[in-house]
């Protein structure tokens, strides 16, 4: 196919449809007509060896003679025109019908094939036959098979020129359209590429190779929007967050120089200081790890975990926090196996109880609560705080996004957003409904989860 590499791929494209098309039809032609020209031999060597039978039915019974007139009345008769008969003695002399346009006496009980005297234009097809003395060549002149032949061929040539016409044409069209449904994926891409991020490939729900490209071209769209729009997002979120504890530490490292120019040296102020790097060292460290879960495929060899005993350990660690502020942890934990990376699936855990023991108020209880379902498992974490409004469900799972306007709370509003990245990465789902008072965290996790 190195001879096709000019050209277009549109015009590669028509050329290989069309000779294609093109080399089917001419092995089909070829086939009808080598079919058609042995039946019509068949049919014209049946007739000759019946009509030839009948010749020597006639010497058998009347002698050389009567079989003599016979074969020159026949040859003499116009109704067998396309008949040839000839009788030759041992030397090749014509003793009736017509003359052997060949030299010398043919071969008995054979078949012929010669051209007669007119410019060689008709073909005779001829059995020999030996009686006593004499020679038959009975034949049949094959003018009308020809004629059917040459008609049949020239009617071919003419099909293969307009199939050829059709084929390119249809090749044609085939590669415009494919290069218009081309064109759509490239003009959508070069317009995204160009800034217009919202711009999305137009589909027809016809469920063709194109149309499903399109829909996983703009789920690809979707996901990158998401992914940028995150970014900027914990860009504006980053400068609004880490501004005033930054300032603060600045205030801090400020006021324990002029302690140090004055002799002072306040120890409680480098605590402080230090606890506040910390904490900024700590909120980093959460951004790069949600960014990593949100990045990296789980590794094809996954541990074989057991969510109840995940979440009894997690309960354990988490009980002394609950009982300094008065809240009862309560467990009802059936037996769920799931593989998974257990530090991310406890961390999980770890950050719905934090979160359920930081907004229940004094006296309440949390559940956490395990089960299998299906070919999976289910985590269920219950406070009896405030809850979350509908309308700030999905946006609680965005990156520093708290919904105290004062910001009072410890944190820094990463806890949902990587409880979310660890479920979306073992191929989870986690959604936030009403405990009556209260949040319910609802989260649904695979058995085996499907590698990215």
């Amino acid at each position: 196919m190195n001879f096709l590499r000019p050209f277009s791929t549109s015009a590669r494209l028509t050329l290989l449809i069309a000779s294609t098309y093109l080399l089917l039809l001419f092995v089909l032609g070829a086939g009808v007509y080598y079919k058609v020209s042995a039946q019509l031999e068949d049919d014209t060597r049946n007739f000759v060896m019946a009509d030839a039978q009948e010749l020597r039915s006639i010497h058998a019974l009347n002698g050389d003679a009567v079989f003599l007139r016979e074969v020159d009345s026949r040859s003499a008769d116009p109704e067998d025109s396309d008949m040839f008969y000839s009788v030759l003695d041992a030397r090749g002399v014509t003793l009736a019908g017509q003359t052997y346009p060949l030299p010398g006496v043919p071969a008995a009980k054979r078949w012929l094939s010669f051209r007669l005297t007119d410019a060689g234009r008709t073909r005779v097809i001829a059995r020999t036959f030996r009686l006593g003395g004499m020679t038959l060549i009975s034949g049949m002149q094959t003018r009308a098979e020809d004629g059917f032949l040459q008609a049949m061929l020239r009617a071919a040539w003419m099909s293969l020129v307009l199939a050829a016409a059709l084929s390119v044409l249809t090749a044609w069209l085939i590669s415009k359209w494919m290069n218009l449904r081309l064109m759509r994926l490239s003009d959508t891409a070069g317009l995204v590429a160009s800034g217009q991020i919202g711009r999305r490939v137009d589909v027809d729900h016809s469920g063709d190779a194109f149309d499903r490209m399109g829909v996983e071209i703009n789920h690809m769209l979707d996901r990158i929007e998401e992914l940028i729009g995150g970014v900027r997002q914990v860009s504006d979120q980053i400068a609004h967050d880490l501004r005033t504890p930054l300032t603060h530490l600045r205030n801090d490292l400020v006021e324990l120089k002029m302690d140090i120019a004055h002799g002072r040296l306040d120890a409680h102020g480098v605590d402080r200081s230090i606890a506040k790097t910390d904490q900024l060292l700590a909120t980093f460290s959460a951004i790069l790890r949600v960014s990593k879960l949100e990045s990296e495929p789980l590794p094809p060899r996954l541990a074989t975990l057991d969510l109840a005993t995940l979440c009894a350990d997690a309960a354990e660690l988490y009980q002394p926090v609950a009982q300094e502020k008065g809240i009862t942890i309560d467990l009802s934990l059936a037996s769920a196996t799931i593989q998974g990376e257990r530090d991310q699936l406890f961390q999980m855990v770890v950050n719905l109880l934090d979160n359920a023991i930081k907004y229940s108020p004094v006296g309440s209880r949390v559940l956490v609560l395990t089960q299998s379902e299906g070919a999976g498992a289910r985590v269920r974490v219950m406070d009896a705080g405030v809850g979350i409004p509908v309308s700030d469900r999905q946006r609680v799972f965005n990156r520093f996004e708290r919904l105290e306007t004062h910001r009072g709370t410890p944190g820094n509003g990463l806890g949902l957003s990587l409880v979310r990245a660890i479920v979306m990465r073992h191929g989870g789902t986690i959604a936030l409904n009403d405990a009556h008072p209260g949040l319910c965290v609802d989260i649904s996790l695979p058995a085996m989860p499907t590698p990215a």
